[in-house]
């Protein structure tokens, strides 16, 4: 059996003799010494370590620290700070303790690493994982805006609100602005959404209108019904809903044409209407019909078939009017049910 495999054996066994007279006994000692280490990390067998201690030299790898770490092994991590190098590998150790949700683990390491390390790493996987109390550890010691606010997106991403409240006031509002409010819009993240509006993001208008457009491509009617009373509020952009109702036409999403009806030119309907029938999103194009320039919607046809379809659609629509219309007309109220008189 190779000494490797040995090893493995005897602290898989929890023969800490054993162990401790293979490592005494390999050419390599120093170096099987931390191998031995870092399986009793795995193992959690602290007896062990305790044994190999007196005769570890400090280690420039990052991984048996890491693995303590990453296991929120407290106890064999404090143990193992003096004879490992904590900064290695961009302090890996605190990275993989914030991941894990260890705040101990945490708390023990930062007086030995760099919270900044790999653009503020560590904060960042506290932050995707939703280690709200590890986050609020890091922030002071951390750099929210690195990478693009990537604490921030991370933690809007997986919808954890919490921590999108800690960070915001620490993060750049200009990526906010840019980069995280229309992702969130995109992905009809309308809780993170509500949040976001709070914040006073630069140039409101603008930025709630292009998380608008995002939500109305993806067909988030909730997000888009957030949006646009806190655009108008904001002070809305001129054109503002245009490109939004396009692409909602374009993609057949038929509610949110609907609502935004309302807020945009006929000119903007007439393009919308013209898009509906491009992507043979019917529905959607009869919605827009009355609310449309139907020259203007034909001459933004370019498919060759386009304005035929625009021209059947309209026919076959008027039809069904003008039998609503008739059957109203000539409909006989349904008489109505008297109470006998009470004599």
């Amino acid at each position: 059996m190779k000494e490797r495999e040995k090893l493995e054996e005897a602290v898989k066994a929890g023969d800490v003799a054993r162990v401790l007279k293979i490592v005494a006994a390999s050419p390599i000692s120093s170096r099987l010494a931390w191998e031995a280490v870092q399986e009793a990390v795995e193992a959690n067998n602290e007896d062990i370590i305790d044994a190999l201690l007196p005769s570890l030299l400090p280690t420039q790898s990052a991984f048996p620290l890491a693995v303590a770490a990453s296991g929120g092994q407290v106890s064999i991590l404090r143990k193992l700070i003096p004879v490992s190098s904590p900064r290695a590998d961009e302090s890996l150790a605190l990275s993989w303790a914030a991941r894990s949700g260890s705040v101990e683990a945490v708390e023990a390491l930062l007086p030995f690493t760099d919270p900044l390390a790999s653009d503020s790493n560590a904060l960042v996987h506290a932050a995707r994982e939703g280690h709200a109390e590890i986050v609020a550890l890091l922030i002071p010691l951390s750099d929210p805006k690195a990478n693009g606010n990537r604490a921030l997106w991370e933690a809007a991403t997986h919808g954890h609100l919490n921590i999108v409240k800690l960070l915001l006031p620490v993060s750049s509002a200009i990526v906010c602005a840019m980069s995280i409010l229309p992702d969130a819009a995109a992905r009809g993240a309308t809780d993170v959404i509500k949040i976001l509006l709070k914040a006073k993001l630069p140039d409101a208008g603008d930025t709630y209108a292009t998380g608008l457009d995002a939500a109305a491509t993806n067909g988030h009617l909730d997000t888009v019904n957030v949006l646009i009373p806190a655009i108008i509020k904001a002070g809305a952009p001129r054109g503002f809903g245009n490109k939004a109702i396009y692409e909602a036409a374009r993609a057949g999403h038929t509610r949110i044409v609907e609502r935004l009806i309302g807020v945009v030119s006929q000119s903007a309907c007439s393009h919308a209407l013209a898009a509906a029938i491009q992507g043979d999103k019917q529905e959607t194009a009869i919605a827009l019909l009355e609310h449309a320039d139907h020259a203007e919607a034909e001459r933004a046809l370019y498919l060759p078939d386009g304005k035929s379809r625009l021209t059947k659609l309209i026919a076959e629509h008027q039809a069904t009017q003008a039998r609503k219309h008739l059957a109203d007309q000539t409909s006989v109220p349904a008489l109505k049910r008297h109470r006998p008189a009470r004599i």
